[in-house]
């Protein structure tokens, strides 16, 4: 019987934050999704959603020179198109996280030509971020964790601290149904609007619900907004949703 010890193979190298990783295989829900949004009238409606979303938030004013900036679930991109925009002049570095769908021409087009910043996508999900400690200035996920189940969020949440520098802010925005009716009718409206299957699950939290998760979690409040959007169907009535900016506090919580 042969007992030398089999050879270990080594580790596998740490992906460059720089480099895209491998893709996993496109699904024919995000061929179809690139496809819709990379036309002219919904890319004109996805810009301007992402636009007053970003501006509600007041994202424009903690934005730093020189300082880098990752987006988790950027979908087809117009998240941080508008960001980086708002970042002209700055130098600012920008990381876009998503595990299957990619950046539309146009988004793409106007990211290179109208932004003076280096844009890097990646393929990888919110808690395995290909990125080395402390690097961020700032992260956002807008409408991105309701679709992940609770106890991954917070995985997503240490793995966003743990890429953020001491005092860099987490940029949040949520559904935020208080009851099981909004539950519902948020269910409705997301499926509706992100062309999902009745079996696709959502883990939605109220305000009140995210913001204790977040202090908690060694987040500091720093801005909050709201908007409502008002479904005429039938049942479903009020969506809420909130946003957050909040800052890393790392010297009271470890």
């Amino acid at each position: 019987m042969d007992d030398k010890p089999k050879p270990v193979s080594p580790p596998p190298p740490t992906p460059d934050p720089l480099r895209p990783i491998i893709a996993p295989r496109p699904t024919w829900r995000s061929k179809a999704s690139n496809w819709f949004f990379g036309l002219k009238p919904a890319d004109s409606v996805l810009k301007r959603r992402a636009a007053g979303l970003v501006d509600k938030l007041e994202i424009a004013e903690h934005l730093q020179a020189n300082g880098t900036y990752v987006d988790i679930g950027s979908g087809t991109g117009h998240i941080p198109t508008q960001i980086a925009r708002r970042a002209v002049g700055l130098h600012a570095r920008f990381v876009c996280i998503e595990p299957v769908s990619r950046p539309t021409k146009r988004v793409l087009h106007r990211m290179r030509t109208r932004t003076d910043g280096h844009v890097h996508f990646a393929r990888s999900i919110g808690n395995r971020l290909p990125l080395p400690d402390g690097v961020a200035n700032g992260v956002s996920a807008f409408f991105v964790l309701h679709h992940i189940p609770y106890p991954i969020q917070l995985e997503v949440l240490a793995e966003i601290k743990r890429v953020l520098v001491p005092g860099g802010l987490f940029f949040l925005w949520e559904d935020t149904p208080r009851n099981e009716r909004e539950f519902l009718a948020n269910e409705v409206w997301d499926r509706r609007l992100n062309f999902e299957p009745r079996s696709e699950p959502h883990f939605y939290r109220s305000g009140d619900d995210w913001q204790k998760l977040l202090t908690e979690s060694g987040f500091e409040p720093v801005n909050q907004a709201y908007y409502e959007d008002h479904s005429r169907r039938r049942g479903e009535g009020l969506i809420r949703h909130t946003g957050f900016v909040s800052r890393h506090t790392p010297a009271s919580h470890g």
